[in-house]
């Protein structure tokens, strides 16, 4: 029954680990990364009915870019004609975030929210088998 709460604790740990990478290259693309104010022009919508943003922004080099976002929402997070601020690579415009929490760390967010109790439980089980 130890085992278990090494296995817990385990799992915790790695999906933590995973979580700083993740941040870590958000900061790495930040680092080198142009912002810009885009414009939502229109909306794709998922098979489920979210709504993912199409943003036009212009580049530093002044070439204009159509991004399509994939943080998708139902109901939409912007309205059309919205401003939008995003980060971009001007090696490759492609490689755009959308500003904010969700749209940089959406990723450790959700590892985070699994990762912790896991990590918590592990530590419980733990020194609850230990008496």
């Amino acid at each position: 029954m130890k085992y278990f709460s090494f296995i817990f604790l385990g799992v915790g740990i790695i999906l933590l680990t995973i979580a700083a990478i993740f941040v870590l290259m958000v900061q790495g693309f930040l680092a080198h990364a142009l912002s810009a104010n885009g414009m939502v022009v229109d909306y794709s919508y998922t098979s489920r009915g979210s709504a993912c943003p199409i943003i036009e922004f212009t580049a530093q080099s002044g070439e204009q870019v159509r991004y399509h976002s994939n943080i998708c929402s139902n109901p939409p997070a912007y309205r059309p004609d919205q401003k939008a601020r995003i980060y971009y690579d001007p090696g490759n415009l492609q490689n755009v975030q959308m500003a904010g929490a969700w749209g940089q760390y959406m990723v450790s967010i959700i590892l985070v929210l699994i990762g912790l109790p896991f990590s918590l439980v592990g530590v419980w089980l733990f020194f609850m088998l230990r008496r």
